[in-house]
């Protein structure tokens, strides 16, 4: 995005002034980063969202790119729910890692209006979320990791390591979903990225976002989950000439969209006529990347004199547009029933997108004259209205007896309507299909639409045409109490014989259309084909030895209920239903081997809430369990980046450096000598007490020293916990000597402001301001005098 840079001053200088030009400090430069960064979002989770797909779409425009950006919400194997935004575009080279991208400010997207970005801040967002974020920029052959991390007022961008790889060029930003923000997530796709099109959602299906649970008692019973996927992966967009419109969110008022990126509109910042005009329209007026000046954080656009107008202008070319639209509606003909009744139920409104699965963006216009016609005829549309509702909300003779859902055939009779048959006309068929064989249920399975309506009546033809027969008695009696006065035309219109013959037409030729199926009508060339398709299906599986029907016992490990002794619980699964059950990470080893005590041992070191599955595997069934993803051998565990594994060697490496952070963690005061001490002390307990080992004999210990020394080799360990203590690691040794000063679990009170007299004079570590400055109110001579010790 372009901006004006080169401004000429129109103030003149006159007389002796003192010329005083604003710079910045470098002293507070850190202060300055963290408010152009991650204080400068009131949304988080949008702006991330924004700013990250942003530059991914930006960096496809520059590669002349046009693969879909891809954005996952899933969740890793110990169950944590992760965000990912991968772009396939120009990578990121050392060079522009070096002068552009970790630089605040930088960017490369200021020389023309092609590209979204250009403040060169909106990479930083992600830590208005998150103090931790992965990135990883393949470029020319080599894959680079990069950990953004913030500490304080400090941001920093390490380099992890880099490797060669044959993968394509682009850049990979990721990073943890709080607990229970899955869902706003979602929501910010929906309201940030709604008219980005070359962009693919990845998320779990409602059967995985909750292990174990019925799918459908989890719909119902528990939090709504969003199926992000299918939403924006189905959506559609209408682009009229001066604005566009969607199906995905259902906005009921006005927005901006600036390039890819939709904007809200302050209507009280335009002209006081205006709020009339466009109340609860669902348009999105488009302007070039340019047209507008936004605010730095890009949440908003600015509202100055220059904005105001240029909004205006094309608010006023959308109005004419719709007005255009809205004349070409009010008069039109239909040549289908269905769409001439819904065109003249509409009150006050025009459809502007006819949306996937009946989602329809509609336009609030308030009144204005219609002049529909069905098949070149005017009708009385009140008339029409009353007869047709009246028509369709009978209920015929007919059960329906079954219908084809979700890939299954279910039985549910009950009555139906011909308005609600009229709708499944081309799905409707009589059916017995009770007394169908297999294979040809396996045929309506395979071959028929969804929702597909079976029938079962003795005669079905002569019990529709009874029902229209008695709807038509029903309707002249109607029209006999019109006439005699007993009900009141303005209560539901008038009875009208040419408006009945013409439902009744309509509906009677369909319904005689409607096909008998039975077993004779499955195609012999269809059952010889899937039959021979099973056969060499199964050939193939039994050629490579394995095959997904397999049953295999799974020895789930527990304590014993008399103590703290290791069992099992044995439970038979076949393999398909295996890995449905298990989708969180599984360490596993082979039944009645040194493997599988070793297993056992480790099963009793981790705590409640941290422990994943541990099973025992016959060693026959072990071949099987290797094609299940989240089942991880113990020895591969014990050698692999499992995020359990880090976690649980990074608070040995806190119990090995710094035996005593118990005890400064039980200080409970430490906070008032310094705040920011006792929040990294916190934070290191908080680690080191949930990951910690259950030590009961030597061969824990000696699996402990075992999984600590492949960590140390290989340097495995939770990156932003480590990088928090050795950061503060001179502090926290320095720090050791208040334990001698404690009085239990808390620093005497009237021994703070001397320790951080001492402190301060030592430099010993920073204490807080307000420590220093309480402490500087009294005299140490007064401290002595107070305390006998001294």
């Amino acid at each position: 995005m372009k901006f004006e840079t080169n401004l000429v001053s129109d103030v003149k200088q006159t007389g002796d002034i003192s010329k005083n030009t604003v710079s910045l400090d470098v002293n507070n430069i850190d202060f300055i980063v963290t408010i152009l960064s991650t204080n400068l979002y009131s949304k988080p989770i949008e702006s991330f969202i924004r700013e990250t797909v942003s530059n991914a779409w930006d960096s496809h425009m520059e590669a002349g790119v046009d693969d879909p950006v891809i954005l996952e919400l899933l969740k890793d194997p110990e169950g944590d729910f992760y965000c990912r935004i991968q772009d396939f575009g120009v990578g990121l080279s050392p060079e522009r890692f070096n002068t552009i991208y970790r630089n605040i400010g930088s960017s490369t997207k200021r020389a023309d209006n092609d590209q979204i970005g250009g403040f060169g801040i909106g990479r930083f967002s992600a830590l208005a979320y998150s103090d931790v974020v992965h990135i990883t920029s393949v470029y020319d052959g080599i894959k680079y990791i990069y950990m953004m991390y913030k500490d304080g007022n400090t941001i920093s961008i390490d380099l992890m390591t880099s490797v060669d790889t044959d993968e394509r060029n682009g850049v990979e930003v990721k990073m943890q979903v709080r607990d229970g923000d899955y869902n706003n997530f979602c929501n910010a796709i929906k309201s940030q990225l709604v008219y980005f099109e070359n962009l693919y959602i990845v998320a779990p299906s409602l059967s995985v976002l909750e292990d174990g649970e019925d799918n459908n008692i989890y719909r119902y019973n528990r939090v709504h989950w969003a199926e992000i996927d299918k939403e924006y992966n189905n959506f559609s967009i209408h682009k009229y000439k001066n604005f566009w419109v969607n199906s995905l969110d259902g906005t009921e008022q006005i927005n901006l969209l600036l390039g890819k990126v939709r904007y809200p509109l302050r209507i009280d910042a335009l002209g006081k006529h205006y709020a009339q005009k466009v109340a609860e329209y669902p348009i999105s007026l488009i302007f070039e990347i340019g047209d507008l000046a936004v605010t730095p954080n890009r949440e908003e656009i600015l509202y100055n004199q220059k904005n105001i107008e240029t909004i205006e202008a094309k608010l006023d070319l959308a109005l004419e547009e719709i007005a255009d639209i809205v004349a070409k509606e009010s008069t039109k003909n239909f040549d289908k029933l269905g769409e001439y009744i819904e065109a003249i139920n509409e009150k006050g409104s025009v459809t502007l997108l006819k949306g996937i699965n009946d989602y329809d963006v509609k336009l609030k216009y308030g009144t204005f004259k219609k002049n529909y016609t069905l098949n070149g005829v005017h009708y009385d549309e009140k008339n029409f209205k009353f007869m047709a509702k009246n028509l369709s909300q009978s209920n015929t003779s007919i059960y329906q007896t079954y219908e084809l859902n979700n890939g299954k055939i279910r039985y549910t009779n009950h009555y139906i309507s011909i308005d609600w048959l009229k709708s499944r006309f081309d799905r409707a068929f009589f059916a017995d299909i009770g007394n169908f064989n297999n294979i040809t249920k396996r045929y309506i399975r395979e071959v028929f639409k969804e929702e597909s309506i079976f029938l079962k009546y003795e005669n079905p033809r002569k019990g529709i045409k009874r029902a229209i027969e008695k709807l038509k008695e029903d309707a002249e009696n109607l029209a006999n109490r019109i006439n005699k006065g007993y009900l009141k035309p303005e209560h539901g219109g008038e009875f009208d014989m040419k408006i009945f013959k013409v439902l009744v037409n309509a509906t009677l030729p369909n319904i005689g259309k409607i096909p008998h199926f039975t077993m004779a009508k499955v195609p012999k060339k269809w059952i010889a084909d899937t039959k021979a398709a099973d056969k060499a299906k199964r050939g193939k599986i039994k050629k490579v030895g394995f095959d997904w029907s397999q049953n295999v016992n799974v020895h789930e490990l527990r304590f014993a209920y008399h103590g703290y002794d290791i069992t099992s619980d044995s439970t038979p699964y076949k393999m398909k239903d295996l890995q449905k059950r298990h989708k969180k990470l599984t360490i596993y080893a082979a039944k009645g081997t040194d493997d599988a005590e070793k297993l056992r041992d480790l099963f009793g070191m981790f705590k409640s809430q941290v422990r994943p599955n541990m099973v025992e595997i016959a060693p026959s069934k072990v071949k099987l369990i290797t094609h299940i993803e989240s089942y991880v051998n113990i020895n591969d565990f014990m050698d692999t980046k499992h995020k359990l594994f880090r976690n649980i060697a990074t608070a040995h490496h806190l119990k090995a450096e710094y035996p005593r952070l118990k005890d400064m963690y039980n200080i409970q005061n430490l906070g008032d000598i310094s705040r920011k001490l006792k929040g990294v002390v916190d934070v290191l307990y908080a680690h080191q007490e949930k990951y910690e080992y259950y030590l009961g004999g030597d061969p824990r210990k000696a699996l402990a020293e075992e999984i600590y020394a492949v960590a140390l080799e290989s340097n495995y360990f939770n990156e932003e916990v480590r990088g928090l203590f050795e950061k503060n690691r001179k502090d926290l040794e320095a720090a050791l000597f208040l334990l001698d000063f404690t009085n239990g679990s808390r620093i005497p009170e009237r021994r703070i402001n001397l320790l951080t007299d001492y402190v301060l004079a030592r430099k010993i570590f920073r204490p807080s301001v307000k420590a220093v400055v309480k402490a500087k109110k009294e005299t140490i001579y007064n401290l002595i005098e107070e305390d006998e010790n001294i």
